[in-house]
């Protein structure tokens, strides 16, 4: 999704990237929504963002993501909602928050992860309520941290 997408919706689809950035790119102010998603990726399952002085408020919600490099990447001023997720199978970490994001994370199970389970950085925060963490990895290097 892109500017002027702000009420797009992806529903009840197969996603397969074999490519290096993200499968599901949402990058628009208003409410787009994800929802009931199947997504694998070489590089990241789902990336949130905002254009340049806008608020994006997203819906992501019911979808499995992984494998994949990351799961879920929420950046910039994206708020919006992302829950009842199943993320897994995710080199890196299953969720990244960064750049002053506010997400509400509602319900997800985040699950074998080679990387952490949630990395939030850069005055990002969440709002947290009824997540399950299992069998993620270490922290990760700081190096790791500022490639992505």
């Amino acid at each position: 999704f892109e500017e002027g997408a702000e009420r797009a919706a992806l529903r009840n689809l197969d996603i397969i990237n074999s490519r290096r950035f993200a499968a599901v790119h949402v990058r628009c102010s208003g409410a787009p929504e994800v929802s009931g998603c199947n997504i694998s990726s070489c590089g990241i399952g789902i990336l949130t963002d905002a254009p340049l002085n806008t608020l994006s408020n997203p819906l992501i919600s019911d979808c499995r993501i992984g494998p994949a490099w990351q799961g879920l990447v929420i950046a910039g001023r994206c708020r919006g909602t992302f829950e009842r997720c199943v993320i897994s199978d995710c080199r890196s970490a299953g969720i990244r928050l960064r750049n002053d994001a506010r997400p509400v994370l509602r319900g997800n199970l985040v699950v074998g992860c080679q990387g952490p389970g949630m990395v939030v950085w850069n005055r990002a925060e969440a709002q947290m309520e009824d997540n399950v963490f299992l069998d993620n990895g270490a922290s990760e290097t700081p190096e790791e941290t500022l490639e992505t």
